[in-house]
């Protein structure tokens, strides 16, 4: 999680990656330089909509709670992400 340790975000709980997902959601929520996304959590009962929808319908993306977490943030991706048809994973801006 780039703090030089052999520490990932397969290390991180959960909870604090589901929290973290709400914060990046929330903040993408409105941004028009981001693409519409559904984040679809595999090993949780959650969903998260990213980017301005303005009717187009979103991408979806599923994966672990850690693969989303890394993903949303522009962190390095700990196991794959399926992105809805095969294709490639949208790209998303910067969070922070």
């Amino acid at each position: 999680v780039d703090l030089n340790v052999d520490a990932g975000f397969d290390d991180v709980p959960h909870e604090v990656c589901a929290a973290l997902l709400d914060d990046v959601a929330a903040a993408f929520r409105a941004r028009p330089d981001c693409a519409p996304v559904e984040l679809r959590a595999k090993d949780a009962d959650r969903t998260w909509l990213l980017g301005a929808s303005a009717g187009a319908e979103p991408v979806g993306v599923s994966g672990d709670l850690a693969g989303l977490a890394a993903y949303a943030t522009g962190r390095p991706v700990p196991g794959p992400l399926y992105p809805t048809g095969g294709g490639t994973l949208p790209k998303l801006p910067a969070w922070l």
